[in-house]
């Protein structure tokens, strides 16, 4: 949350500090976005609140989203367990996946981005990932001593000796079993039985842990199993509640449910306490570490936020119910239908007062319109420049201290006119990040006294093309400190105001970076005359103390530009060497600080390899530096947890020689086919093609969740009760892919596309390839349109991906709907439709 209601000074000083670009340097902080989003992770234990979940599917969130939709504002529940046969807390990976959707929803989330549902059920415990030599060989001598069969132990944990200290890892289950996340109609049978072995599994590795753990303190040993003290087993919601807290109270809520009455010899409770496994005694184990998680959710969730006056209490709910003897009191027991009731209200009011609180006490929401559009575009721009400016690129430091063209181009903007400085090279060859450090680098050597003014182009909505990123900067611009007022809003006083700008902080010593990144080689036929003279205008003398620093995406000496003049002024910078071309050589980059690259690269993902191996493979990729442009994106698609898991499933090790684009892409994609089946894989990419710039999560679910084909390949043996494509699913999906995803923000929501032009290319090649395939996608894609027409849902602009008011929809109703139906006459509508 933001602390306390801004003043009038503090809100100018906000929007000026960042229009200014003085929050990028050293002890400030940039201000928190604040997204037409709100994205929230749901967690229980599975079928414990099965009910509860479908109220808030079928009540809560259509309510929300109504509400909302006047805002602009997404509102998506990401329900782990809809539609999800698995049992989350029963794979410590799935429960990473779920920690870093955590990390996603509270950076993108406005308001809540936490609700977990907690009753009289502790649940499953999460089996550690990984233990050290020490732990592994307590827990077995222990086990031992107790008569417990340690084979299972000995065989899913394995000594990894490459980590430092060694330790055992637990192999992944979804590696081991290789179906079971795959369930299409050849694999369907095989799915269900790898799920009931792993289950199998875990059930006697939980029941060891649990054994050695509880009897630890009461067991005389003759092993020293003091290091067993700080082992935890906690289940998966309380796992991703303590995590959540820990990121912020404030947005997350709890739910907690008591049935008042119920015990192990009532009927039908086994999905409401904890049983000992076969048995219908009490587990009392779990049912004390419930009894101490309900205490730590009433602490965290108890400490009120003085400056913001918020009740934290608020977000904890706690209700009562009586348990009937029969266990079907969920069907026509009025006092459970008014507890249904009451919850829908509960978490409704909740959410949308602490998402309106949220955005009253940002600072944006105090300046005018105008200002505010600015405002949210330039912080994002900043945003995602801080984000890329912690990344490592390797060569840099070589580059400013022997980069002769650099260095004259530095010494020369100091105090003489001069040229920008440009970045050429092909897609993938690290121009972005070069901009990023460059930057960085002059932000630090210039000081404070510098202002700074930096584009993406098309990171966002308002970054398509030269023509909004020119009319943007030049609106920015009259925020700078001595900048003249601008008069005229024409397209000639903005060229003109932009060197009148530079020449005036010029004359008065305020220095002034300037970086575009990405400028696109090809414009639309019906933008080409009004962009080339923005082009124009970039290209020209720079008076001092000006730093323009532009990348493009195309090799300027191979295309030359059709625009005579543009010609002209690029061959006089490239003759005063003022142009920089990408990637670096093997001269530039050390090959000591690449293999503590790829060891830090690997240390995030807990894939060590001996120095040995290290060596040999930072040789490899050193050999390939001057032969392969896009050495360093191609190293970063090996250097992932996919990756190492295809490697795993097919028993290889990894390999650095030769890198090849398309024998990597190849790799995810048959390690995705093998892991989700190729059907549901396609329509996935497909959807992901098909939309022309990017796409929004809830969007993507949306759009999958009109295709009957999924449903009937992956629910054969019996439908689910709401055909939405499972959230837990696509979360699988997202992470396997990897850094083949990338993000943009469109109307301040984050949207997801193929990282590079060319991995959109290589996906349509594949899967979009047949007319058929075309035709598939753009029907499912325009059911969802359909859908979001009856159903008062938000519309999505696919070209622009701008949301489409709902004003607007009313307004041209007749139209609206008539193209609509001419476009779907032939068009097979969903199934749930009907259903509903």
């Amino acid at each position: 949350m933001v602390s306390g209601h801004p003043n009038n000074n503090s809100n100018t000083d906000a929007y000026a500090n960042v229009m200014q670009g003085k929050v990028l340097f050293h002890g400030s902080q940039l201000p928190k976005l604040i997204w037409n989003q709100i994205k929230i992770l749901i967690v229980s234990n599975k079928d414990e609140f099965d009910i509860e979940r479908d109220i808030l599917l079928t009540e809560t969130l259509p309510k929300l989203q109504q509400y909302f939709l006047t805002q602009g504002i997404y509102v998506n529940f990401v329900d782990c367990n809809l539609n999800w046969d698995l049992d989350l807390s029963r794979n410590p990976y799935h429960i990473l996946r779920y920690i870093k959707e955590l990390d996603d929803a509270y950076r993108t989330s406005t308001g809540v981005f936490f609700l977990a549902f907690v009753g009289n059920k502790y649940g499953s415990v999460v089996l550690p990932a990984e233990l050290s030599t020490t732990d592994f060989n307590n827990i077995k001598n222990v086990a031992s001593d107790l008569n417990k069969d340690v084979k299972q132990l000995e065989r899913w944990y394995l000594l990894d000796d490459k980590l430092l200290p060694p330790a055992y890892k637990l192999k992944d289950p979804d590696e081991d079993f290789s179906n079971i996340l795959s369930r299409t109609i050849s694999t369907y049978d095989i799915s269900t039985r790898e799920s009931q072995e792993w289950n199998d599994v875990y059930t006697g590795l939980a029941e060891l842990f649990i054994s050695v753990l509880n009897e630890k303190s009461n067991f005389k040993s003759k092993h020293d199993i003091s290091s067993l003290y700080d082992i935890q087993l906690l289940s998966g919601v309380e796992i991703l509640f303590n995590y959540a807290a820990k990121l912020s109270p404030s947005g997350c809520m709890c739910i907690l449910r008591q049935f008042d009455g119920v015990n192990e010899k009532c009927k039908g409770n086994e999905a409401y306490i904890d049983l000992l496994n076969g048995t219908n005694r009490l587990d009392k184990i779990r049912q004390e570490k419930l009894k101490r998680f309900r205490e730590s959710i009433t602490q965290k969730l108890s400490i009120n936020d003085d400056d913001n006056n918020l009740k934290m209490e608020d977000n904890r709910i706690v209700l009562n119910v009586s348990w009937k003897d029969n266990g079907e009191f969920q069907l026509d027991d009025t006092d459970y239908q008014r507890y249904l009731r009451t919850l829908n209200a509960a978490i409704f009011l909740r959410i949308k007062s602490l998402c309106e609180r949220y955005i009253d006490l940002s600072i944006s929401n105090h300046f005018k319109y105008n200002e505010k559009i600015l405002y949210n575009e330039t912080l994002i721009q900043l945003t995602h420049y801080s984000k890329l400016s912690s990344y490592t690129c390797l060569g840099f430091e070589n580059f400013i201290e022997n980069n002769q063209s650099f260095k004259q181009w530095l010494s020369s903007a100091n105090t003489n006119d001069h040229h920008p400085l440009i970045i050429i090279g092909s897609r993938a060859s690290g121009k972005t990040l070069l901009c990023t450090k460059l930057v960085h680098y002059l932000l630090n050597i210039l000081g404070k006294n510098a202002q700074c003014i930096i584009r993406y182009f098309n990171l966002t909505s308002r970054s398509r093309n030269i023509t909004e990123i020119f009319t943007s900067i030049c609106t920015q611009m009259q925020t700078l400190q001595n900048a003249p007022t601008f008069i005229n809003d024409q397209q000639l006083n903005y060229m003109e105001y932009y060197q009148t700008v530079l020449k005036t902080l010029s004359d008065n010593q305020k220095p002034i970076i300037i970086m575009i990144d990405g400028i696109e080689e090809a414009t639309p036929p019906s933008q080409f005359a009004s962009s080339v003279v923005y082009y124009q205008t970039l290209l020209q003398s720079l008076p001092p103390k000006v730093y323009v620093i532009l990348s493009v995406s195309r090799n300027i000496h191979s295309y030359p530009h059709s625009d005579t003049q543009i010609r002209e002024m690029i061959e006089r910078i490239e003759k005063d060497e003022c142009i920089i071309e990408l990637p670096f050589t093997n001269e530039t980059i050390n090959i000591s600080d690449l293999t503590l690259y790829i060891k830090s690269e690997l240390n995030l993902i807990r894939r060590n390899v001996t120095d040995s191996v290290l060596k040999a493979l930072s040789k490899c990729i050193y050999q390939q530096i001057d032969k392969q442009p896009q050495i360093f994106f191609l190293l970063r698609l090996v250097l992932n947890e996919s990756y190492f898991g295809y490697l795993s499933q097919h028993k290889k090790k990894l390999d650095l020689t030769e890198l090849n684009m398309e024998e990597i892409f190849h790799t995810y994609i048959d390690h995705c086919e093998r892991k989700f089946g190729s059907k549901i894989c396609a329509c996935v990419f497909n959807y992901i093609s098909s939309s022309q710039s990017a796409i929004h999560e809830l969007e993507l679910i949306d759009i999958l969740s009109c295709n009957n084909d999924f449903f009937l390949e992956y629910f054969q043996k019996d439908l689910p009760k709401h055909l939405r494509f499972p959230s837990s699913l696509w979360i699988a999906f997202k992470y396997t892919l990897g850094p083949l995803l990338s993000v943009k923000y469109f109307d301040l929501k984050i949207v997801m596309c193929w990282s590079h032009s060319f991995i959109r290319r290589l996906m349509k090649q594949k899967y979009l390839k047949k007319v058929e395939d075309i035709r598939f996608a753009h029907r499912d894609i325009a059911n969802y349109f359909l859908e979001a027409f009856i159903e008062s849902k938000p519309l999505v602009d696919m070209n622009r991906n701008i949301q489409i008011r709902y004003y607007i929809i009313t307004r041209k109703k007749e139209n609206f709907v008539w193209i609509f139906l001419t476009v779907l006459c032939s068009a097979r509508y969903n199934i749930k439709n009907y259903i509903e």
